[in-house]
């Protein structure tokens, strides 16, 4: 036991796969769609339903502080792996996420979002 930790910190549980799922939903309905398709507008992007969609959970999982990764985002979005890999790298072609060097291992690739797209995304731009 660490000196001067609060008792709650010590005593919370670990978080299943369900409630995390849960957890990212519930973010993700937070976040603004229309903002989104204003941003793809500015960014010269097809605004279409899946590619909303999945930029919606890339910034619900930013926000939670998780990694953009695949194999998580096919579980949120109920999608196969190979479509939802090959929506992430059309986002990649497009500037809404940037591919992160170095961190693929055994078909776990991660991205992040892109500076482009959250500067129009917040209306910074």
């Amino acid at each position: 036991m660490t000196a001067g930790a609060p008792e709650e910190a010590r005593a919370q549980p670990p978080v299943t796969v369900d409630e995390l799922l849960r957890l990212v939903h519930k973010k993700a309905k937070e976040v603004d769609t229309s903002r989104i398709a204003y941003a793809f507008m500015k960014m010269n992007v097809r605004r279409t339903r899946p590619l909303v969609e999945a930029a919606r959970y890339c910034l619900a999982l930013r926000e939670l502080g998780l990694p953009i990764s695949a194999p998580l985002l096919s579980a949120l979005l109920q999608r196969s792996y190979a479509m939802t890999l090959d929506m992430l790298h059309n986002l990649g072609d497009k500037h809404v996420l940037v591919f992160k060097r170095g961190r693929a291992y055994r078909a776990h690739f991660e991205w992040e979002i892109s500076p482009v797209f959250l500067k129009y995304y917040e209306g910074k731009a």
